[in-house]
């Protein structure tokens, strides 16, 4: 959705007028007295022309084009036919940034015919530059291509260098938009060396610029940064700010694109600061869109909203219809994600009018996916696909493979609601090659979670598991470049694929895989952590998920079939020679693929009947061993909640493990444990009330596991890792209809259990162990007094020796 800017180089007239020189006799006294006049004329008008350039160039549009057609009316007035043709020239320009195409290519007409009529070939050639330009942005770029041949050739004629490099490189441009990378490096390269020879050092960072736009979109990223990095350095020689900070949010968009949001912030920002430092409006709302893009990425909505409101405003303000209509889409992403749907279709209704109005394909076609998902979200499936396949071919057309990698998957989920998932298989594995091509970090791990979804629903869930652990691992590695950011920016990122873990870990348990769900929701529990404190532990402890090796080589022949699968596809369409051989090749990889989650299969139910523990070590086992081994008699639980059930995972001593299933959802154990809650927050609660909404608690969540704990009398301590809404629960109050779980047990909680060190232990007795006591007896802003505080730290810190209350001596601050 966000422009990387690349600026098509247009060049702005300047005027450098010389005043006419005469004598001075009696028998000319007339013409002295017209000439004066003619001077001051002369130099109002270039005045005004000046003014305009320096406002042109800080897009104050509409003040330039004031002052762009008063030096005309006097340029016209005094018959300055050669001044005349660059000033409509520029007129143009500001019609042509404003988006009224048709009336700037009207003027650029008018100075094109002014240019010719006095023999200006060099204006002659910049106009006819300008107006391939308007075409270039109106989508017919084979006319433009037609209009800058025909400048390069006038530039060559009359041995205007760098006339000839930035035609020679606008050229360029139209071939990288039109995807035509070969043809578009050997154009760059062709200005590059012109701009090299004459010393034309801005010339030469701005073409590579261009050549590093060819690598971004082919999705090799590291060539891109570093064709802009050597730019960057060029810009910052000469001191090019404009252009310095168009480089850095290019670099900006390419960390984006690879999911490393903290390096995009870090170029955006000082991009940013440029753009106002140099007055450049439309350069500033670009970047401020491209930083709302980033934090809609990061989930932070009502921050990307912010940034998106500020750029439309700019947009607006200066008349850059484009930057209107690529902000809209940006503001109905974030209302589509909110499942605002309707809201959602505004803006992207108001962004297609644009789009179509400046002749922006590109926008366009990403527009038009939007709106296709709107109408799936909606379950209004037959205008989703009208919809998406429209921005499907434009994207093809233009040449844009990351949008055609999102719409195929896009394309894929709304055949995976109409029930045809071997389509939507189809589309998820295009979808998946393409977002490996170029990079897209986000769009993989979200299409290979979307290829595990389908495999369910096909009762495969041994190959859906495959295919989420790698969407979990590529989230992962988006998650390890977070870290730099503030933490509710890392918690909103964690909400948005949550679900993912979730699902991988719910299908784990489902085939009695309970170790290797445990390490899941360990990854999951410690991004928790993280999102809500700064421990240092817990930001090193983030790794991913181990694949066996069948899964690996599952992995690997799958990405196999999809790249071989392509090539037997465009063989097809060519009728190539190899058709018969490679369709044998294709055969021998389904039938190896196939091998492979046969395999794996049959290693899953041998896990089934044999000890997973020695079959399945990993970190999450021995740290449970270690929980359960550190003090006699202790079980580890683990409440697991997902939509429609819970799941109780228990540890205890000697490495036993067992998962038990509760037919109780995620909505109706929320709604319990509030009222349980409410119940004990109320001081006139009625009694028997509380204690059945507690027993209700203890039956789904304690009593499944008595045979465990209740039948082996050395179980004296329950340590509790608790999920979502069991967070919220007091264990200690659960009551099994006789007596609250406390009175049985020791009842502890930790964090997780990858985090908790068991290696520190207190010292004997009470004596050695001083504590501080910290209570809020009394009400402060914001937060009510807890009445009961006083008598409880009371009972347990000892101030002095003749306190016979306390049992840990220390201090208490209430």
């Amino acid at each position: 959705m966000s422009r990387l800017r690349v600026f098509a180089v247009s060049l702005m007239f300047a005027i450098a007028s010389t005043l006419p020189l005469g004598e001075t006799t009696p028998t000319i006294l007339n013409t002295i007295a017209q000439t004066t006049t003619n001077q001051e004329r002369q130099a109002e008008a270039d005045r005004l022309y000046q003014l305009a350039e320096q406002q042109y160039r800080q897009s104050q549009f509409r003040e330039a084009l004031g002052n762009f057609e008063q030096a005309l009316v006097i340029y016209r007035e005094i018959g300055n036919k050669a001044e005349e043709a660059p000033t409509l020239h520029n007129i143009a320009l500001v019609y042509d940034n404003l988006g009224q195409h048709r009336k700037a290519l009207e003027l650029f007409s008018q100075a094109l015919a002014i240019s010719k009529e006095v023999g200006d070939k060099v204006g002659e050639g910049t106009t006819l530059v300008s107006i391939g330009l308007v075409y270039d942005n109106l989508g017919q770029h084979r006319k433009a291509l037609e209009l800058f041949s025909q400048a390069l050739a006038i530039f060559t004629e009359v041995g205007d260098k760098a006339g000839e490099g930035t035609t020679l490189q606008n050229i360029g441009n139209v071939y990288n938009y039109l995807a035509e990378y070969p043809k578009a490096i050997d154009f760059y390269q062709q200005a590059l060396a012109i701009f090299t020879e004459v010393g034309d050092k801005a010339g030469e960072g701005t073409t590579l610029v261009g050549i590093g736009l060819v690598y971004y979109n082919l999705g090799e990223y590291p060539k891109a940064i570093d064709f802009y990095q050597q730019a960057l350095a060029i810009f910052r020689r000469v001191d090019d700010k404009a252009e310095e900070g168009t480089t850095l949010n290019n670099i900006g968009q390419v960390y984006r694109n690879l999911g490393e949001y903290p390096k995009a912030l870090d170029f955006f920002s000082p991009a940013l600061a440029i753009y106002r430092q140099v007055g450049d409006k439309a350069g500033e709302g670009t970047i401020l869109q491209n930083i709302g893009t980033v934090y809609r990425n990061l989930g932070e909505y009502p921050k990307a909203l912010n940034f998106y409101q500020q750029a439309l405003a700019i947009f607006t303000e200066v008349g850059n219809k484009a930057g209107e209509g690529t902000t809209l889409v940006g503001i109905g992403q974030v209302y589509d994600n909110l499942e605002k749907y309707r809201k959602a279709m505004n803006f992207y209704q108001q962004a297609l009018a644009i789009h179509r109005q400046v002749g922006n394909k590109a926008e366009e076609g990403r527009t038009l996916n939007n709106i296709g998902q709107v109408y799936r979200n909606l379950g209004e499936h037959r205008k989703a696909m009208d919809f998406l396949n429209q921005a499907l071919a434009i994207h093809r057309q233009v040449g844009n493979k990351a949008e055609e990698g999102l719409t195929l998957d896009n394309i894929g989920e709304v055949y995976d609601k109409l029930g045809e998932h071997g389509k939507a298989m189809d589309l998820f594995s295009q979808a998946l090659a393409i977002s490996k091509e170029v990079g897209d970090k986000v769009g993989e791990g979200e299409t290979l979670n979307n290829i595990g979804l389908i495999l369910n629903k096909q009762n495969q869930p041994e190959l859906a598991i495959v295919f989420y652990k790698q969407s979990v691992n590529v989230i992962e590695t988006i998650r390890q470049d977070l870290r730099k950011l503030p933490q509710e920016q890392q918690k909103s990122y964690t909400k948005t694929v949550a679900s993912t873990y979730r699902d991988l870990a719910n299908l784990l348990l489902g085939q009695g895989r309970i170790l290797e769900a445990q390490q899941v929701l360990e990854l999951l529990k410690i991004q928790e952590i993280r999102d809500y404190t700064r421990n240092a532990k817990a930001s090193n402890q983030t790794s991913g998920i181990d694949l066996n090796s069948i899964e690996e080589q599952i992995i690997k022949t799958h990405g196999s079939l999809i790249a071989f699968g392509q090539k037997v596809a465009e063989c097809r369409k060519s009728k190539c020679s190899e058709l018969s051989q490679l369709n044998d090749q294709l055969q021998a990889l389904i039938t190896q693929y196939n091998q492979s989650i046969a395999t794996l299969k049959q290693i899953i139910a041998n896990r089934r009947a044999q000890d997973q523990q020695v079959l399945d070590p990993n970190d999450f086992g021995r740290k449970a061993r270690e929980i359960t081994a550190a003090q006699p008699g202790t079980v580890l639980i683990y409440p697991f909640v997902v939509a429609d059930k819970t799941w109780l995972l228990l540890a205890a001593e000697g490495g036993v493990l067992k998962s038990i299933e509760v037919p109780v959802s995620r909505r109706e154990l929320g709604e319990t444990v509030l009222k349980f809650r409410q119940l004990l927050q109320q001081p006139n609660s009625n009694l028997q009330e509380l204690k059945a909404t507690s027993k209700q608690l203890y039956d789904w969540l304690i009593k499944p596991l008595e045979s465990e704990i209740k039948g082996n009398k050395k179980v004296t301590n329950l340590v509790f890792s608790l999920d979502r809404v069991t967070r919220y629960i007091p264990m200690a109050a659960l009551f099994d209809g006789e007596k609250y779980l406390i009175e049985n047990y020791s009842v502890s909680t930790i964090l997780s259990a990858g985090l908790t060190d068991v290696s520190s232990r207190l010292p004997p007795g009470t004596s050695n162990t001083p504590v501080l006591g910290l209570g809020l007896s009394n009400a402060v802003a914001g937060f009510n007094p807890l009445p009961n505080v006083l008598a409880e730290v009371d009972m347990v810190v000892r101030e002095n020796d003749a306190d016979k209350n306390g049992i840990y001596p220390g201090l208490a601050f209430l």
